[in-house]
């Protein structure tokens, strides 16, 4: 808790001075301010953390116990390592268990508040830009700027295909709208600067005009959401909005998986982390506890580098999200195996 604290303290000083403006200019009190967004902020973080705030407390706490000499009787006394290893083991479980449901339940929950909150009060820029899609089978879009908040979309092209007898598809008809305005809860649109082509089978039936309040098959939210989306759903909710962005041939599909599998490999890293920590600062060095505390930092910063690697070659470089996310795991089991074969037993 020492270690949550202090670590949050110094990420919400510099949240601060990115968005207070921003709350001023909204004349937001301190107390909406804390409840609104603070919380669910530290919510977020100290979970996503979680298993690295765990090591860095355990190696401060096993460096204190070895520069006490506490640990040499235990381990001359006749008590195993393993034994020794026991009690962190089963607190890394109980953390891990907290851990799992909080990511799967909780987390998601105080992220839509979050969300909410940042895109009502702060400079939250609310756009998407070059999107093509299929929204459902056999409607393409494509709109050149969407603004999530408003669903104000800039340059909609929409284009309606039908499979034959044949087997074959073909385009029935397109819109074309300099600008479109839609809704998130229904399919009402109004069309600026439209043209309309409907193609039949023995003509084609065009009409173009300034404005047109119609109805289309989607709405506003199916064009696209805030890049956070997906972390502000639930794990039962995060599945079927998977599903349905497969359906549209989205790319934001390897985003959602990395954050499926984020939500069950970041906990077990605790168990991983555990291990190094105990193994690393059960030794007592002459540079004593700030010498452990420095590897820590050193193998904590190691660890995010591994994790945001993988998370660019996931997107960018068609790694499987899954191995994206369990390769730090992969790489710092390995270590931990080594560094537990070399601990004084």
């Amino acid at each position: 808790m020492f270690m949550i604290a202090l670590l949050m303290s110094i990420s919400i000083v510099f949240d601060i001075s990115q968005k207070i403006k921003d709350f001023i200019d909204n004349q937001l009190g301190v107390w909406d301010v804390i409840t609104g967004y603070y919380i669910h902020f530290v919510v977020l973080y100290s979970n996503m953390f979680s298993s690295l705030i765990v090591f860095l407390s355990v190696i401060w706490f096993t460096s204190l116990m070895a520069s006490r000499t506490e640990i040499v009787p235990i381990l001359s006394g006749g008590v195993s390592f393993n034994r020794f290893l026991r009690p962190y083991f089963i607190a890394a479980t109980i953390l891990t268990v907290y851990s799992l449901f909080m990511n799967h339940y909780i987390v998601p929950y105080s992220n839509k508040k979050r969300t909410e909150f940042e895109s009502k009060n702060t400079g939250f820029l609310p756009t998407k830009r070059n999107t093509f899609l299929e929204v459902e089978k056999g409607v393409l879009v494509y709109y050149d700027q969407l603004d999530i908040r408003s669903f104000d979309v800039q340059h909609l092209w929409v284009e309606n295909w039908q499979q034959n007898e044949h087997g074959e598809w073909k385009m029935v008809s397109s819109i074309q709208a300099r600008q479109a305005i839609g809704d998130s809860t229904s399919n009402t649109w109004q069309l600026r600067n439209y043209f309309i082509r409907e193609i039949k089978p023995d003509r084609e039936i065009v009409r173009k005009g300034v404005i047109l309040d119609t109805v289309l098959s989607f709405k506003g939210l199916d064009l696209g959401q805030r890049e956070e989306t997906a972390t502000a759903l639930i794990t039962e909710e995060l599945n079927e909005y998977r599903r349905k962005e497969i359906e549209k041939g989205s790319e934001s599909v390897v985003n959602i998986d990395l954050e499926r599998y984020q939500r069950s490999a970041l906990p077990f890293a605790t168990y991983i982390l555990t291990l190094i920590g105990v193994a690393v600062s059960s030794r007592k060095t002459r540079g004593g506890i700030g010498v452990n505390i420095a590897l820590g930092l050193s193998a904590t910063m190691i660890y995010i580098f591994f994790q945001r690697m993988g998370q660019v070659a996931a997107v960018n470089s068609g790694l499987h999200p899954i191995i994206a996310v369990w390769l730090p795991n992969i790489i710092f089991a390995v270590i931990a195996y080594l560094f537990y074969r070399k601990a004084p037993k």
